[in-house]
């Protein structure tokens, strides 16, 4: 009887688990709580079966607010966020899978670390938060994508280079390692060259491959001379040492007597004169070689000391190869570029005015373009642009034919057709009425044709050029970053570092390159994708923009920066997947304004017309910058010329666009 009770007692309680469970599950999906949300044990060991529920919604992650990427150097600071419907406390930490990462979050959420050098690279950091109900699912995580990217640092040198002192008709080897004195940041191969100087009676060679110095004296002579050295990284960042005094004891009956000053007798020695202004030259890389077998590059003095005391080579021999696409005219060419060993002449590629171009007509002066080559660059409106514009008839609707009527001398074609009056023809009405009732159920559903269309164009162009959306949110929260460092009054050099690195990152997605990547690289990149002549010259001139802004040391105005992260947002809309946000108002903050400035601004205004698709209006704004274009100086047009041409080469992708999804 006992047994029985014990029985029945085992049954009862599992169907009162059972009930339990089910009532759980009808609580659940009545108040809409997942699964995930309700957290039971039962617990079966003991005699008597004990259920414990806890009711419990996890928290949610949100690491979208915080940038992907930072500079080597620069402090980066964020608030992970997340959200408990519950109102537990959160905490947060990282979890690790036996990797380094570089930062640690702390229980607040807060991420506040300076990477340095050994930091570059890709993360992929677990984020966890965890709420205070202990449940086994009080905790959510989600995987952080981040980047730390270096900006090359020039060598420097670490400690001065000790003067050297050593007998006549001797050779003093290996006097010391360059490795020891300069140091390079970011921990590249140095390379290292002599700085030249007026006399040249020591030979002073470096070993390539241990970087050691020789020096060797010509034979019977002694003195003083002076040497510098130049260390350089990869990037042609460099550094110069100190002036080093070289010292050749002269030697009298076997017997060591130092003549520091150099003039003692016998030997014809000499001394070099050191200025009071030491050169500091910086050499840019080597171009090609020449039809008079000679290379050529520019070297400037960074001391600016008015003389020319170290200045290396400027010159340097090479055998000249001709080719068919230098732009030089060879020995067996006809023309440049073109007859003999190279195609016929009369290209779109050879700089001469021929091949029916518009230079021919006397449209423009720059030839290769126009005819049958890709279409010439007018900065002006004109009567032969293939734009609609100029208050032409097909301004006013008159016609859809451009560049006729109006102030244009050529008048719009014409085509008329007369009219037959017949008979009533009962058929052909009927015919008429139906063909009337699918022309206007045709219109009704035009729109929705032609949304679909322009999605699958879309769809078509993003499978060519597009960014990752992340990549570009990323991007783009950056850049409003930037509007708010220069309304803020912050240091301009640091806002042009941090615009810099987000042009490389751009370019660095866009194409799948790597993060040092070269000009050239750039150039092979642009010419070998399938994308219309226009969006390549906004791509290319944005690019070169961005370098001048970087390298060029112009100062730079706040509004001009301004108009700077308005026309990348532009470019960035040209490759996005999904239309940008919507613009906040323009603002550089405080201080006077120059008429410059405030061109700069209507330049921003232009792009963001653009991005808001109000095509009439930025072209509106642009037809007024190129009025007051024409009253400036010749210094605020050189600033200014830039912008006004990537304006209108945007506007005309614009329009090209815009024809495109009509048509």
């Amino acid at each position: 009887m006992k047994k029985d009770r014990t029985v029945l007692l085992v049954v009862f309680v599992f169907i009162f688990v059972l009930l339990l469970q089910y009532s759980i599950i009808f609580i659940a999906l009545k108040s809409k709580t997942s699964a995930r949300d309700i957290s039971a044990n039962v617990l079966l060991s003991d005699p008597v079966i004990g259920v414990s529920v806890c009711f419990n919604h996890p928290p949610s992650v949100n690491v979208s607010m915080c940038n992907d990427s930072v500079v080597v150097d620069y402090n980066y600071t964020c608030y992970v966020n997340a959200t408990d419907i519950d109102g537990n406390s959160i905490t947060f930490d990282t979890i690790y899978y036996n990797e380094t990462y570089p930062f640690e979050i702390e229980l607040s959420g807060l991420i506040n670390f300076t990477p340095n050098i050994n930091d570059t690279g890709n993360y992929t950091i677990p984020v966890r938060a965890r709420d205070s109900m202990g449940c086994s699912n009080s905790d959510d995580m989600k995987e952080f994508e981040f980047e730390v990217y270096n900006i090359n640092d020039p060598p420097y040198l670490a400690t001065s280079i000790p003067n050297q002192s050593w007998n006549q008709d001797t050779t003093l080897d290996g006097a010391f390692d360059l490795d020891d004195y300069f140091f390079d940041p970011d921990l590249d191969v140095l390379s290292y060259t002599r700085v030249s100087s007026p006399l040249d009676n020591i030979r002073v060679t470096i070993d390539s491959s241990t970087n050691e110095v020789t020096f060797a004296p010509l034979s019977g002579w002694y003195g003083t001379e002076y040497v510098m050295f130049m260390a350089w990284d990869p990037f042609y960042a460099n550094a110069s040492s100190n002036n080093l005094t070289l010292i050749v004891n002269y030697l009298e009956d076997e017997e060591q007597t130092p003549d520091i000053g150099g003039g003692g007798g016998g030997g014809g020695g000499g001394s070099a004169s050191v200025p009071d202004c030491i050169p500091r030259w910086y050499c840019r890389p080597w171009g090609k070689c020449q039809p008079d077998n000679l290379v050529y590059r520019d070297c400037y003095d960074l001391n600016n000391c008015s003389n020319s005391f170290g200045k290396p080579n400027v010159t340097e021999s090479c055998e000249f190869e001709s080719t068919c696409y230098d732009g030089i005219k060879g020995p067996d060419e006809e023309g440049v570029d073109c007859g003999g060993p190279c195609p016929n002449c009369g290209t779109c590629y050879d700089k001469l005015c021929n091949n029916n171009e518009d230079c021919t007509k006397e449209l423009i002066e720059l030839p290769d373009c126009g005819g049958s080559c890709k279409p010439c660059e007018y900065i002006i409106e004109t009567c032969f642009d293939g734009i609609c514009n100029n208050n032409e008839d097909c301004t006013k609707g008159l016609t859809q034919i451009p560049d006729c009527g109006g102030t244009c001398n050529e008048e719009c074609p014409v085509q008329e057709q007369p009219v037959e009056l017949q008979k009533i023809n009962w058929s052909s009405l009927m015919w008429f009425l139906i063909l009337l009732v699918v022309g206007y159920t045709a219109k009704k559903s035009y729109p929705y044709l032609l949304v679909l269309l322009k999605k699958r164009r879309k769809k078509m162009y993003e499978e060519r050029l597009l960014l990752e959306t992340k990549v570009t949110e990323s991007i783009l929260e950056s850049l409003k970053k930037i509007e708010e460092m220069i309304a803020n009054g912050e240091s301009i050099q640091k806002i042009i570092v941090l615009f810099s690195a987000l042009v490389r990152k751009y370019f660095k997605n866009l194409f799948e390159l790597g993060y040092e990547f070269t000009y050239q690289e750039i150039m092979n990149e642009l010419r070998s994708r399938n994308i219309s002549p226009t969006f390549k010259s906004v791509l290319k001139n944005f690019f070169e923009r961005s370098l001048e802004v970087e390298f060029s040391g112009v100062a730079t105005s706040r509004a001009e920066m301004s108009a700077m992260v308005s026309e990348f947002k532009e470019v960035l809309s040209l490759t996005s997947k999904e239309p940008l946000k919507t613009d906040e108002r323009i603002n550089i903050g405080k201080g006077k304004m120059t008429k410059v400035d405030i061109m700069f601004l209507d330049v921003a205004k232009a792009e963001s017309h653009l991005r808001r698709n109000e095509l009439n209006l930025a072209y509106g704004l642009y037809v007024n910058l190129h009025k007051k274009f024409n009253e400036l100086s010749d210094r605020d047009k050189k600033r200014l010329h830039g912008f006004i041409s990537r304006l209108y080469e945007e506007v005309k992708l614009a329009r090209e666009n815009y024809e495109t999804d009509i048509s």
